[in-house]
């Protein structure tokens, strides 16, 4: 059985190996970042995680990821993915059941529950990495200080109600309304598929829905709109790899998608994790007939 910690490098991994993700690195190839920067990463962040599966403070365990993300790959990786996985790891590891819906609404608690402290671990972590981040209504990472936090009692939570257009933002104080949708629809595209197929349509069908803040703060609410667009019309596993050459010829990557995509294996996989070793046992006992 897997640890919460160790659940969560998982979804990182089987992330970034689900190909054909349109736009974003995967086994097949790499973008502005690389596919060994992605597993560098997820390996990096362990004790990160494993200090939120400890139950240390959130803000805490994120800057621990994003910092030794930071310093093994150089440059920003996972921060949206950081700030999803560390409170679902935590609440997993006090959750007597794995029920989906349990955990991803204790971890919106402790991010309501969270203080001034957790969200000066926050800023410090943004400064490190520097990753795009949308504008938000007011109090946005690129302009707040340390002492706008602690003057205005800024804890996670109240900071994170400035930036609702952000995804990323409003799943963490809102229970991962999309995280659960994506873990629904694995769930439901496995009984046919394959889970590398499943990851993928999962990433598609969200692609086709949203709008990606990261495009937006790369290229505009425009451009995110026709990315979404595009996606509507390309829900067909055919067409995905076209999708996939179209968004990366531009240079568009829809990095908060995969985002809640990791959140989301996160989440299936802790209500269905027997579902993994089936799928592991199954491939052995085709290799065993194959040495036979």
């Amino acid at each position: 059985m897997f640890t919460p910690s160790e659940l969560a490098v998982l979804s990182l991994l089987l992330e970034v190996s689900s190909s054909p993700k349109s736009g974003n690195v995967d086994r097949c190839h790499d973008t502005t970042l690389s596919f060994h920067q992605f597993i560098i990463s997820a390996l990096s962040a362990f004790e990160g995680f494993r200090m939120a599966e400890r139950g240390e403070s959130v803000g805490k365990c994120i800057y621990e990821a994003v910092k030794k993300s930071v310093h093994f790959c150089g440059t920003n990786v996972h921060f949206g993915a950081f700030l999803l996985l560390i409170p679902l790891v935590t609440a997993k590891a006090k959750s007597k059941k794995n029920k989906a819906e349990i955990i991803a609404k204790k971890a919106s608690k402790l991010i309501k529950n969270s203080s001034v402290e957790d969200s000066i671990f926050l800023l410090k972590a943004y400064r490190i990495s520097k990753p795009r981040t949308s504008k938000a209504k007011k109090y946005s990472l690129d302009e707040i200080k340390e002492e706008d936090l602690t003057i205005n009692n800024l804890n996670l939570y109240r900071w994170m109600l400035y930036s609702e257009d952000n995804f990323i933002a409003k799943e963490l104080i809102s229970e991962y309304p999309i995280s659960m949708e994506g873990c629904k629809m694995i769930k439901e595209f496995s009984k046919e598929y394959n889970l590398n197929d499943s990851i993928v349509l999962t990433y598609h069908h969200l692609l086709s829905k949203l709008i990606d803040p990261l495009i937006v703060s790369k290229f505009g609410k425009n451009t995110a709109e026709k990315v979404r667009a595009m996606a509507k019309k390309s829900l067909d596993k055919k067409t995905f790899k076209e999708l996939d050459e179209k968004l990366i010829s531009l240079g568009i990557n829809p990095g908060s998608i995969a985002d809640v995509v990791s959140s989301s294996i996160f989440l299936y996989l802790s209500e269905n994790i027997e579902t993994l070793k089936e799928v592991l046992v199954w491939k052995s006992k085709i290799l065993d007939l194959q040495r036979e």
